[in-house]
């Protein structure tokens, strides 16, 4: 089977994926609305919390790691700064879903709370990622997160 098409003298080829869905800013920007909308309920939310949710959101046994990490603080999570996750903040911020504080945290706006309350409500999307978010709701909190990597 031929996999090149030819449309008004343009060649395309078809490839794999070229970027994996989770590397993608508009997954990126999705998943970060709903870390505020489920996971930090209103008060905001600082870069290191969200990197340590993005690391650890992408595997069940990953999850659990994280999951365990905050029942026991015996365990230790890895923090690694995503520059894709910053990218999606920067989207989000011109974009008018987040605004930042005083603080340095970010928060939703009532445009970033109406997107991220029409994605959570949608029965058939990032299921997987939102059972994760449902469990781990907001029982990482910014003292936890300031406590282990301050």
């Amino acid at each position: 089977m031929d996999n090149d098409f030819n449309i008004s003298g343009i060649r395309f080829s078809l490839k794999k994926e070229s970027v994996p869905y989770h590397n993608r800013l508009t997954y990126k920007v999705t998943i970060l609305l709903l870390i505020l909308l489920k996971c930090c309920r209103g008060r905001g939310c600082s870069l290191t919390k969200f990197q340590i949710i993005m690391n650890y959101l992408h595997s069940k046994e990953s999850q659990r790691q994280l999951i365990e990490f905050i029942g026991t603080n015996k365990t230790f999570v890895y923090l690694r700064y995503d520059s894709t996750v910053i990218s999606a903040l920067e989207f989000m911020e011109c974009d008018k879903l987040i605004e930042l504080q005083s603080n340095g945290s970010v928060k939703l706006t009532d445009k970033g709370k109406k997107i991220a309350e029409i994605v959570w409500e949608d029965k058939e999307i990032f299921l997987f990622e939102k059972k994760f978010l449902t469990q781990l709701g907001s029982s990482m909190t910014e003292t936890l997160v300031k406590k282990n990597y301050w």
